[in-house]
């Protein structure tokens, strides 16, 4: 009872935390000198300020741009829910395009931890939760989409990406229904803010699936668990299927695929963005070390992740 009460406590007390977290952070970017900084951050913002200003004119759904990429479909082969949350910070901030920017970082680092406060919560380790939450948005690979690829699409992703696999695993565990609509929204919300990450979502958590029901052998669970991300594909409904249909889908994309394959040692090779300019795919020698340990000395609960994880690995 005394465990329940604090954790009270830090549901009222680690939101101001985390604001004041996500105001410093915006500080330092707006200080910095150099922001909006990554590759693709501009892309972003022009689809916000276009969005925006769409709407200003009475059109929610603007469809053609004569500015982009010389007069393509602004809205078919991008997942929109980045422009219009753009957009919306756009407006927020008064109409102003940078001052849009930082309040999307800045909310970004607020809601990434708020999801992980209350999963903390759900799971009994509140402090735990508390404390991820906090580091949430500064780990690597976070600040390397957001500050250096410039992927805002993937940095709102991030969002979603805890309270999925969350609800995917109590699922698993729990066979609790309310978690087959969470599974469903949030999956499709990742999907509308990046299609391309939300499938490499899918294809690990069908991974993942495979060897829980070798190891649990619970298939009607995990048959449901597929269904539900399959029923989030088909929320999207018409957009995915025009999408999917012409554009840069239809390029051979065999030479871009090739890319996503690199030897092992580059893979884990903790140096190799620092010494060199490639963009390769870092995968990290701790987790992999934490992954091969945990398969042969973890709980058999967790045993499916450590596995999953060593599989992308070989992958």
């Amino acid at each position: 009872m005394k465990k329940k009460n604090k954790a009270i406590y830090l549901l009222f007390l680690m939101p101001f935390v985390y604001f004041a977290t996500a105001c410093f952070v915006v500080w330092l970017v707006k200080t910095s000198g150099i922001y909006p900084s990554g590759s693709d951050t501009m892309y972003h913002i022009f689809r916000g300020d276009y969005v925006y200003n769409s709407i200003k004119e009475g059109s929610w759904y603007p469809i053609y741009n004569s500015m982009w990429y010389n007069g393509v479909e602004i809205m078919r082969y991008w997942a929109p829910l980045t422009a219009y949350y753009m957009a919306l910070c756009q407006m927020i901030a008064g109409g102003g395009q940078l001052a849009g920017y930082l309040i999307f970082v800045g909310s970004v680092c607020f809601f990434n931890s708020i999801l992980w406060l209350i999963i903390g919560r759900k799971m009994n380790r509140p402090y735990l939760g508390a404390f991820v939450g906090l580091i949430w948005f500064f780990m690597p690979n976070n600040l390397l989409a957001l500050f250096v690829e410039g992927n805002l699409a993937r940095s709102l992703c991030m969002i979603f990406l805890p309270v999925f696999i969350y609800a995917v695993c109590e699922y698993l565990s729990e066979r609790k229904r309310i978690y087959i609509p969470i599974i469903i929204v949030t999956f499709a919300l990742m999907a509308m803010c990046h299609l391309g990450y939300a499938g490499m979502i899918a294809l690990a958590v069908l991974i993942y699936c495979i060897v829980y029901m070798f190891q649990q052998g619970n298939k009607r669970a995990v048959l449901e668990v597929i269904v539900s991300i399959l029923l989030g594909f088909m929320v999207l409904g018409i957009w995915l299927v025009a999408s999917l249909n012409g554009g840069i889908t239809s390029l051979d994309n065999s030479e871009n695929m090739a890319n996503f394959f690199q030897k092992l040692v580059v893979t884990l090779n903790p140096l190799d963005r620092i010494k060199s300019n490639n963009s390769h795919f870092y995968y990290g020698i701790a987790a992999c070390i934490i992954a091969v340990c945990g398969i042969f000395l973890g709980y058999k609960k967790s045993r499916a992740g450590f596995v999953t994880a060593v599989v992308i690995l070989v992958c």
